[in-house]
């Protein structure tokens, strides 16, 4: 039975039998206009029409607006009617795996219809259990998924206005944005967003006649979040070009409106691994030895003396296998613009130094049985702005618009600081002094500072359950990890804690046990790493 819960990526997305509902003869109904955008059961409406006559003086044309997720890659395409040119698209607004979703508002049925429409593979395994039986098998699931109890939370959508008929890059005409947001990001239960009419810019943003305060009132965000968000979601660009692959064929399913899906999704994921550390003034880096019952801005004497310094980033596709004929023995990457190399990373530049724009920067590639998908990595001192090319296995992959900075010098760039905090024995010698607790604090860069970070931004902006804390003691031999919550700040108890490792040793076993009954000496405790991934994309390392 817990067949019926591994969802398929493409009926996954098809949260919507109701999409179905006839277009509308207008087009200026209210930001959130309910009667046209449905209850936000089966999934977040957006609905507009397009200015075809503006594009068409222009030399181009709109066939589909493609939905993109920037944090799960999940992506679906709806058709944009030529002669009128309205459109009508649902975003997800629940998991993947949720199929509470199916569950009716009196909680003794379950919608069948709508279950079979975007599930169709599971009507044998469903078709002799009772309502009551298959609620109690989808409970079951969701508990064993973590997705019973969960709260669904605002996840990052980008809206491109495309033309499938062309090719590549070619595809992309025009995008969404209002004001500096560039994705939508709804909840379960936020009805839907009427565009109005929307006017494309070749090449850049499109105009809606909707207004910014009621896209941010039909998607419950505030506008101080939104300024926050805006401020660095850019990054989800780099996927708006729709055939990353360059075969012609559009990278996600088309739902037409009476709910059936055709086409195949694929995931190019492109991942940035950013590291920082924390410095004084004059550069002097802070140390785990000197977070002792401190943070660093304790230690630097207030958050205006605590200085994030970037210190390079790892470019970070994931690709199916599947994509693929056979593993790539080398890859290649070219980008838009020159930027500077570390050295022994490309084959043309063993010593490091300038790559410049449109040259090929070569690795060798060995795969990594323990991977599932090919991580064809680039590392940089800094990542340029612009297309990224990647060749491998004889194929080509294109992102365009990627825009990636250091993010320690903007608006809205979030950090975790961590202190360790210990048990004082008592004695003068504070070498047995033993650790019993991690405090953590979220900040985020404003105009005039550091700042806390509020729980709805945590909420918007960090992927999963939280950060991630790396322990490692008796000069890094053991290393265990923890996981630290989303919240703006609070403590993490040892005893208590969830404390897990890659390795199953006996020494690795025996330290957990020590961190949990508290007789771990601080001394012991050799570095320390702060990370956490952001719905965007981003991974940051402090």
């Amino acid at each position: 039975m817990k067949k019926i819960f591994t969802v398929s990526l493409v009926t996954s997305l098809a949260l919507v039998q109701a999409c179905g509902k006839k277009k509308s003869d207008s087009s200026d109904s209210s930001a959130t206009d309910g009667s046209e955008l449905g209850d936000g059961s089966q999934g977040f409406a957006v609905t507009g029409t397009l200015q075809l006559d503006a594009l068409l003086t222009a030399g181009s044309k709109v066939t589909h607006v493609v939905a993109l997720n920037t944090e799960n890659g999940r992506k679906l395409a709806f058709p944009v009617d030529e002669e009128t040119g309205e459109f009508r698209l649902m975003i997800p607004t629940s998991a993947e795996d949720d199929f509470t979703v199916y569950i009716n508002a009196d909680g003794t049925t379950v919608d069948r219809e709508r279950l079979l429409k975007q599930h169709p593979d599971v009507a044998t395994e469903i078709a002799d259990l009772s309502d009551e039986q298959l609620i109690a098998k989808i409970k079951e699931s969701a508990e064993e998924d973590g997705t019973s109890s969960a709260t669904p939370e605002p996840s990052p959508w980008t809206l491109a206005y495309v033309d499938a008929t062309k090719t590549g890059a070619d595809m992309m005409v025009s995008r969404f944005a209002s004001e500096t947001l560039d994705t939508i990001a709804p909840t379960r239960g936020n009805v839907g967003v009427s565009m109005g009419d929307v006017t494309p810019v070749v090449g850049g943003k499109a105009s809606t006649t909707a207004a910014h305060a009621d896209i941010l009132e039909a998607i419950s965000m505030s506008a101080d979040t939104a300024t926050t968000f805006g401020a660095i979601d850019d990054v989800s660009l780099r996927y708006i070009n729709p055939d990353i692959d360059g075969d012609g064929v559009l990278d996600s399913p088309v739902m037409a409106a009476d709910g059936s899906v055709t086409g195949t999704e694929v995931r190019y994921v492109l991942d940035f691994h950013n590291r920082f550390t924390i410095n004084d003034a004059n550069g002097g880096q802070v140390f785990h030895t000197s977070l002792k019952n401190k943070f660093a801005d304790d230690v630097l004497g207030g958050l205006a003396n605590v200085n994030v310094a970037y210190t390079g980033t790892g470019i970070i596709p994931e690709l199916e296998k599947s994509t693929f004929s056979a593993a790539p023995s080398t890859y290649k990457w070219k980008f838009e613009s020159a930027l500077t190399m570390p050295a022994s990373v490309c084959s043309e530049l063993p010593s490091g130094g300038t790559l410049a724009a449109g040259s090929w920067c070569t690795h060798s590639y060995t795969v990594n049985p323990n991977y599932d998908r090919y991580q064809l990595g680039q590392e940089v001192a800094l990542p340029p702005v612009g297309k990224y090319v990647l060749d491998a296995g004889e194929k080509v992959f294109t992102w365009t618009d990627v825009k990636v900075s250091d993010f320690s010098a903007g608006m809205g760039f979030v950090i975790l600081l961590v202190k360790y905090n210990t048990d004082d024995k008592g004695t003068a010698d504070t070498s047995d002094d033993v650790m019993s607790s991690i405090s953590y604090k979220y900040l985020k860069k404003t105009a005039t500072g550091w700042t806390a970070a509020t729980e709805a931004e945590l909420k918007l902006l960090i992927k999963g359950t939280g950060g991630h804390l790396s322990l490692k003691f008796d000069n890094d031999a053991l290393n265990c990890g923890l996981e630290i919550p989303k919240t703006p700040t609070g403590t993490v108890d040892l005893k208590t804690a969830n404390i897990s490792s890659n390795t199953t040793s006996n020494a690795m076993t025996t330290l957990i046990n020590e961190l949990k009954a508290g007789t771990v000496t601080f001394s012991r405790f050799s570095s320390g790493a702060a990370s956490y991934d952001d719905k965007l994309g981003m991974r940051f390392f402090f």
